[in-house]
């Protein structure tokens, strides 16, 4: 998604070079144009063809600058990804597995690392692993290959982690959702989502950035009438 809002900025680049152009040349468009025999007075232009035309390169420019800072902006959001908290620290996805070793994680050291083959979007390589940090809390997360070429696992995209709160960190999602929560402060801020699971016990909404989908699944637990969220499942669904 990157290119398509570099392509944004350079599209309005064009018109706001466009839209001076015709600025300073206002009969740039004289021959192509399809309503000259209303602006015709002597064989030529007249004054109100002119002014139209100036209008006309202004607005060209301004829609060119539009373009431009809507490109910038989304460019900028899409670069934060889904950020989401882990006991307080922020963790955007899709991610690197560096970004989980700054928060204090890892894998077991004598745990095998998967070289996942290079892949094209309508076929995912990906490997699950468990990471712990120093006071044996831990993450599920899962590594994909999207690139063009095959790497070691923790080389890959960091697309999806879950958490638990029986042995997992806090974890917290922009919009307030966070570990512990009842089922109806969930819903009061994100509604009934799908429901899954037996009984309606867990439930799955899709948040979006810019274009991009993530999904997030929610497990609870309790008895039916006071149920918390147990578990949190991020999933950027880029593809």
């Amino acid at each position: 998604m990157g290119a398509t809002y570099g392509l944004l900025v350079v599209f309005g680049l064009g018109m706001i070079a466009f839209g001076i152009w015709i600025f300073k040349y206002p009969k740039f468009m004289w021959n192509i144009s399809l309503a000259r025999r209303w602006y015709l007075k002597g064989g030529e232009p007249t004054d109100l063809y002119y002014a139209n035309q100036k209008i006309s390169g202004v607005i060209y420019a301004i829609f060119g600058a539009v373009m431009i800072l809507l490109g910038i902006s989304m460019t900028a959001t899409q670069a934060r990804g889904y950020v989401v908290e882990i006991d307080g620290e922020k963790l955007r996805l899709p991610g690197t597995y560096t970004d989980i070793e700054a928060l204090g994680y890892h894998i077991d050291a004598g745990e095998e690392i998967k070289t996942l083959q290079a892949t094209e979007k309508a076929i995912k390589n990906s490997a699950t692993y468990v990471v712990k940090n120093a006071e044996g809390k831990e993450i599920t997360l899962t590594l994909e290959n999207r690139g063009d070429a095959d790497r070691p696992a923790t080389e890959c995209e960091l697309i999806a982690i879950s958490v638990e709160n029986e042995n997992g960190p806090k974890i917290k999602l922009p919009n307030g959702v966070k570990s512990g929560m009842s089922e109806k402060d969930v819903e009061a801020i994100w509604g009934r989502g799908t429901p899954k699971g037996i009984g309606g016990s867990a439930a799955e909404y899709k948040a979006k950035v810019n274009f991009n989908s993530y999904r997030i699944n929610i497990v609870y637990d309790g008895n039916f009438m006071n149920r918390k969220v147990s578990s949190i499942r991020v999933t950027d669904g880029i593809y």
